[in-house]
């Protein structure tokens, strides 16, 4: 009898470490999914903050005073 009690308990440890570690992989994976969903927003941003910093090096200019187009035209950036 206390030998079937052992197996029978030895059994639901068994049980239930397996439910820990699927449970702990799940997570891990929730995890995983977030910190790439915040890579991939991070490179997003930054993709679009070069952009804007591009867009920043052109200025339109008039082509001269007597002609009212405006053309872009590259504005130096000054060292830091």
């Amino acid at each position: 009898m206390r030998s079937q009690q052992e197996r029978a308990s030895d059994r639901q440890a068994e049980i239930d470490a397996l439910r820990a570690k699927r449970y702990q992989e799940e997570s891990d994976r929730k995890q995983r999914a977030r910190e790439l969903a915040e890579a991939q927003k991070r490179a997003d941003t930054q993709r679009e903050m070069s952009q804007y910093r591009e867009a920043q090096l052109y200025v339109c200019a008039p082509i001269s005073d007597s002609c009212p187009i405006l053309v872009l035209t590259e504005h130096t950036v000054p060292a830091v």
